[in-house]
Parts: structure tokens; C-alpha cells; sequence
């Protein structure tokens, strides 16, 4: 026992001078930045997004699990060729139980550092809809929103309910003649407006719709987006439209922003590309770039 005893007191000594392990992440393992926001269940054999970052870091540690062993092996290794005495050398050679007795002191000693900084930053693809407190695509409580934040009121421009009232199928909603002129006008005369108006013109008749912005965001931010009550910035070149996610189907997707939108994250329903059912890409097959780094989030994790 008196080789056990030496060599513990030894490693105990060689980790305080060496006291941190740093697993370096693999560029390839950056492939799929998807992969660790899911679980799988097996038993439905269906993909579930995480909402919580601890489910986040344990993925990532289960990740690296085989990679924690290699670097604790080496470790070890690298104790032992500081052994000068061969018989304590021997003695790690044919006792398991002395190398499991060294983990766990080093785990005692040693911080184990995982990238999880380079997994936080990696990009994912967003759909960030509004949704007011009725939680409907029916209600159109977007469109005040979306005035407001272009700096325009909802009463000086009434034919935009009207035409958004047009589209379900028991509505009788007429457009009267002033309603054709202010239309004309904001239709000539802004660039936003005009593209408004073809949004909701294209728009599938008695469908569910809801603003959505697509952003191209990290992992960190997506988070930061599932927390309440945090104010955030989107910015005026994001694209966005009307989409309804509830059957796989949209508008244009093309309002032209003249100002950047405020929203805060409880007025929000957030769909995450490759995981979720019916999100942007999968309905329309859109080019990468559509997706930006057009969101801003104020205090940040």
C-alpha cells in the first residue's frame, strides 16, 4: 500500500501545478450546430427542441464524454513520465484500481473545461413571429403592432383591415371609394406600405397568418430570445412577412421596413429551422442569405 499511498501524494502535488484540462473542439463536430439542440425520443421516434440551456450543456458533455476520457488518459499518462521511481511506474501498470483512485483525485483537483463558448456562438437559422396575447393567427393584432413601429397610426390607414378582413370567407367587407384613394396614395407614395399591401394581397384566403421575421442568430441569442420579459431589436433589412405555420404556407414574405422593430420576448413564438415543423425554409426553400444577423438583444447572457 505504500506504493498506492506515495503515488497518490505525488499526483495530488502534480495536479496542483497542472490544474486545468482544455478540450479543444473538433471544427467537423461545428457541421450540424442543430445537433445539440434536441433530444430524441425514442419511443415516438421524434425530435424535441430544448428550451433550457442546462439541457444544452449536458448534451454538449455527452458529446465530448469519450473526448474527456482521451484527455484524462493523457493526463495520467503525462503524471507517470514525470515518475522517476520505476517501481511506482509498474505498480499504475498493473493495478486498475490505483488509476481509477488517480481519476478521482483528479476530478477533485482538476477543472475540466469543455468549448462551450465555440458551441454558444455557432449559427442557427430562426423564425420569429409575433404573436399578441389572443396566441391566434386570426386576429391580425400584427398589423397595429407593425404600424407602430413604423412610426405610422392604424387609423389613417383603415382599407388595410379592411383588406386583411376581405380574406375570410364570412366577411362582407367592402372598400369604399376614400378607402381606394388613401390606398392609391400609400401605395405610390410608400415604399412600405406598398409592400404591405402585397403581402396581405397574397395571402391565402381564410388562412391563419403571422408576422414573421427570419434571422440568422447564435445559439447564445436563441436562449436569450426564451426568456421573459427581454427587449430586442429587430433590424430594418430583416426579411419578413406573413406566414402560416399552422398548415405550411405564406405570403411573399417581402415587407420593406423603413425602421427597425423593438419587441420584447413574451410576445413572441420562436421556430428553429431543421428542428421545427413548418418553418420559413421548409415552406419556401429560401437561399441562405435571406437569413441575417439582423437581431439585437439587450443584456445578454
Amino acid at each position: 500500500m505504500k506504493y498506492a499511498d506515495k503515488i497518490i501524494s505525488l499526483f495530488k502535488e502534480y495536479c496542483k501545478k497542472n490544474n486545468k484540462i482544455e478540450i479543444y473542439d473538433d471544427y467537423r463536430d461545428h457541421d450540424d450546430p442543430y445537433s445539440l439542440l434536441y433530444c430524441y425520443d425514442y419511443k415516438t421516434k421524434q425530435k424535441h427542441i430544448i428550451t433550457k440551456i442546462d439541457d444544452f450543456y449536458d448534451n454538449l458533455f455527452n458529446a465530448y464524454a469519450d473526448a474527456e476520457i482521451y484527455y484524462i488518459n493523457d493526463f495520467i499518462n503525462d503524471f507517470k513520465s514525470t515518475l522517476k521511481d520505476y517501481r511506482l511506474k509498474a505498480y499504475l501498470d498493473y493495478h486498475d484500481d490505483a488509476l481509477n483512485d488517480l481519476k478521482d483525485v483528479l476530478y477533485d483537483y482538476v477543472d475540466i473545461e469543455y468549448p462551450v463558448n465555440s458551441f454558444l456562438n455557432d449559427r442557427i437559422k430562426v423564425n420569429i413571429f409575433y404573436k399578441s396575447k389572443c396566441d391566434s393567427g386570426y386576429d391580425d393584432a400584427w398589423l397595429p403592432f407593425l404600424l407602430h413601429t413604423q412610426h405610422l397610426k392604424s387609423k389613417d390607414h383603415p382599407y388595410l383591415k379592411k383588406l386583411l378582413n376581405c380574406l375570410h370567407v364570412y366577411h362582407s367587407e367592402k372598400i369604399t371609394k376614400r378607402d381606394k384613394e388613401q390606398y392609391n396614395k400609400d401605395y405610390k407614395e410608400n415604399i412600405f406600405l406598398k409592400s404591405l399591401i402585397d403581402e396581405i394581397e397574397n395571402c391565402y384566403l381564410d388562412s391563419p397568418r403571422d408576422l414573421c421575421f427570419i434571422a440568422e442568430i447564435s445559439i447564445k441569442d436563441y436562449f436569450n430570445l426564451l426568456e421573459k420579459n427581454k427587449e430586442f431589436f429587430i433590424e430594418k433589412d430583416a426579411v419578413c412577412g406573413l406566414v402560416d405555420y399552422y398548415n405550411g404556407g405564406g405570403s411573399i414574405l417581402d415587407i420593406q421596413l423603413m425602421h427597425d422593430v423593438k419587441l420584447n420576448t413574451n410576445n413572441i413564438k420562436l421556430l428553429v429551422e431543421s428542428i421545427d415543423k413548418y418553418t420559413v425554409d421548409e415552406i419556401y426553400g429560401l437561399c441562405g442569405s435571406c437569413f441575417k444577423d439582423c437581431v439585437k438583444i439587450t443584456g445578454l447572457i
